[in-house]
């Protein structure tokens, strides 16, 4: 087997084994590890190559300051005031509970400033503003997709939360971040080894023309 092979098989298993990991070994995670997380992260395609992913890593008591956030925002919530909300409370309970005995968070913010130079190729071409931010959260969901696969590939093991997204205004006010929130990773060493689950088949979700 030639080397190159040996990398796209090393790479197609890496992608059928990654699993979303929900409980984690109390191990800490090195800095250099989660570094190398994020720097894979980094690697992942753009639109024009605007890079708009921005990252907060939390850990020790912020973390813990994190999770008991999204808990009082959980308490805040009316079934009149916010039924939207209402409906996503035990997700967000979940979350903060994963965030709570995680040994590490990352939260994953997009950035889009019409005033970019990056962005003066876009704004030549018949493009709304919408369809600019379409692409820059498909650019920060593809650098998430890098930071899962490559967490894995280190021995981490890591779980995508959308639900902290329904509180990414408080959280961003408490972190003085910058963008919006797109995601939040919960990650460590897995302390749980979760079987495959059923895929549909590739006839299934494609159609070939021509």
């Amino acid at each position: 087997m030639d080397t190159q092979e040996s990398i796209a098989d090393a790479l197609l298993t890496t992608l059928r084994t990654r699993r979303s990991i929900r409980a984690w070994q109390e191990r800490p995670i090195p800095r250099e590890t989660l570094e190398r997380v994020l720097e894979a992260a980094t690697w992942a395609p753009s639109a024009d190559n605007v890079q708009p992913w921005r990252f907060v890593v939390v850990q020790g008591a912020r973390k813990q300051e994190l999770a008991a956030l999204l808990r009082r925002f959980v308490d805040g919530l009316q079934p009149g005031l916010n039924p939207v909300l209402w409906v996503h409370r035990i997700g967000l309970r979940r979350s903060a509970g994963l965030i709570e005995r995680a040994p590490a968070v990352i939260t994953a913010w997009a950035t889009f400033k019409p005033e970019d130079a990056a962005l003066r190729l876009v704004s030549r071409g018949d493009l709304t503003p919408l369809f600019t931010w379409t692409m820059v959260v498909q650019s920060v969901a593809a650098a998430v997709q890098n930071l899962l696969l490559a967490a894995h590939a280190l021995g981490l093991g890591a779980v995508w939360m959308g639900y902290p997204n329904l509180a990414g205004r408080e959280i961003k006010a408490w972190l003085q971040a910058e963008g919006e929130l797109q995601a939040t990773i919960a990650l460590g060493y897995p302390a749980e080894q979760p079987g495959q689950r059923r895929r549909k088949a590739v006839k299934d979700v494609v159609r070939w023309e021509g």
